[in-house]
């Protein structure tokens, strides 16, 4: 197995999108962009077709994968990664019910937490996250809490949650950010809030019908149906990008006020059978008190149906610029492409064949989660980013 902390370092040249203005390319590019008011609202939209810059990614190191000790998670996704102002890289490992911490270059430094129910301990954990200090907190449904630390390691007082958001959540002080949802037989909502005990302001609202209860051959459960969209964010409580996936509509939020919204003229496509057979190729396999079944493809089509169309954006991050990286959808494991906007809501480009970064560290280095060439386990992969000059 590859030593998660072996430096491989190589440069891999790539057709995708980065960030320096002063590029007369990318400048190029950013000038794409239609801005148009509506209300007080800023209307930015960019082209239709692709427009890839040139972009160079150079391999710093690898973390994760190894058997036991630092570095022994073995799995690696948005939700579980986070960065401070100091480049400290934070990994929640579920598995073993503990955070991991390591320095700018990769080197571990130290782990935080343990399973139990006591002060500091975690018993169902689902993501971390990273305030810019370094404190940290882990969202844990066993506890119905969240479970904080100080950035020195130190434990703090949980914060009690009367609900479950899905993730992510965000909290600062004593205000939260994340997604409320309320279901019934035949519909799911879901509401993007930031609230604290002062007030509570709703944002991004989105409502889909569900199939009711549907009968497997298996189990009854109630779904909605496959592909359906759902609400997306990235930010925090004074900035926030979030969208409904379909149509192609990123809305920018100021403190709860919106101000901008973000358009591609990219038309969505109605989903087919093929598509759920390429998303669940063996079935998907269902897990249940006492057992487990799998329900063919064929019987998902057939049985949970498929939503009128297929969202269009599927993640959207932050980077320490302000700039927002919006991920295309795709299904399976197909390659992914990424939209980057300037901090001014400007299209800049089109990154391809790789997802958004889960982090950034600094200005100029991305965390990717990428399979170890060996093994197939998913590390985290840090890249120099570095625009690709061309000649005069």
């Amino acid at each position: 197995m590859l030593n998660a902390f072996a430096r491989t370092r190589y440069a891999a040249a790539v057709a995708c999108v980065f960030l320096v203005a002063c590029d007369s390319k990318e400048s190029q590019t950013a000038s794409s962009s239609v801005r148009t008011d509506s209300a007080g609202v800023e209307i930015v939209t960019g082209p239709a077709a692709d427009l890839p810059l040139n972009f160079s990614l150079r391999e710093l190191f690898r973390i994760g994968g190894n058997d036991s000790g630092p570095g022994s998670f073995s799995a690696a996704y948005a939700t579980a990664i986070g960065t401070d102002d100091s480049g400290r890289i934070y990994v929640l490992d579920t598995k073993q019910h503990r955070v991991e911490v390591f320095d700018s270059a990769g080197n571990h430094l130290r782990m935080i937490g343990q399973r139990g129910g006591g002060p500091g301990e975690i018993q169902d954990p689902s993501q971390v996250y990273v305030l810019p200090d370094g404190s940290i907190g882990v969202s844990d449904y066993g506890k119905r809490a969240v479970v904080r630390w100080s950035a020195d390691g130190s434990v703090l007082p949980e914060y009690a949650l009367s609900f479950f958001p899905s993730d992510p959540l965000l909290l600062t002080g004593d205000t939260l950010v994340y997604v409320h949802e309320d279901f019934n037989e035949r519909e799911r909502a879901q509401v993007l809030r930031i609230e604290n005990p002062r007030d509570t302001v709703n944002m991004t609202a989105l409502t889909r019908a569900t199939t009711g209860m549907i009968m497997f051959s298996c189990i009854g459960l109630n779904l909605p149906p496959m592909f359906t969209s759902r609400v997306v964010w990235s930010g925090n409580a004074d900035r926030l990008a979030s969208t409904r996936q379909a149509p192609y509509v990123i809305d920018v939020f100021d403190r709860g006020r919106l101000v901008q919204s973000i358009r591609r003229p990219i038309a969505a496509r109605s989903p087919t059978e093929a598509d759920v057979s390429r998303l669940h190729p063996e079935g998907m396999k269902i897990g249940f008190n006492g057992g487990a079944c799998v329900v063919p493809s064929a019987e998902l089509f057939a049985k949970q149906g498929v939503a009128e169309q297929l969202p269009l954006v599927e993640a959207l991050r932050y980077d320490r610029q302000g700039r927002l990286w919006a991920q295309r959808f795709g299904i399976g494991d197909e390659p992914r492409s990424v939209d980057v906007y300037d901090r001014d809501g400007a299209y800049l480009g089109t990154l391809s064949g790789k997802p958004a970064p889960f982090a950034f560290i600094g200005e100029n280095i991305a965390l990717f989660g990428e399979p170890d060439r060996e093994t197939g386990i998913v590390q985290l992969v840090a890249y120099a980013l570095s625009p690709v000059r061309e000649p005069n």
